[in-house]
């Protein structure tokens, strides 16, 4: 799914998330290499999570999980680096 601002030039990016229900209908996301990142319940988590990472609507309880999930792939990055 790609999240962008009706506004601005035609050819600009976006917010990209990877995203599927799994078998119990959660909403798994996921980064760009297929690595799980997070599981959310139901489809007013997922959306309160894009809205909050895109930038379009802060929640205290998503940017939790959202600093979680950088400091996570800070860790991984200083892993890789280090080998």
């Amino acid at each position: 799914m790609c999240v962008r601002s009706m506004n601005g030039p035609v050819k600009r990016g976006g917010y990209f998330f990877h995203l599927r229900r799994d078998e119990s209908g959660h909403f798994l996301f996921a980064t760009f290499d297929g690595h799980e990142i997070l599981l959310l319940e139901d489809a007013s988590q997922a959306a309160a999570f894009i809205n909050h990472v895109s930038g379009r609507r802060y929640s205290e309880e998503m940017w939790e999980i959202a600093q979680r999930i950088n400091l996570r792939k800070d860790r991984e990055d200083e892993a890789t680096d280090s080998e």
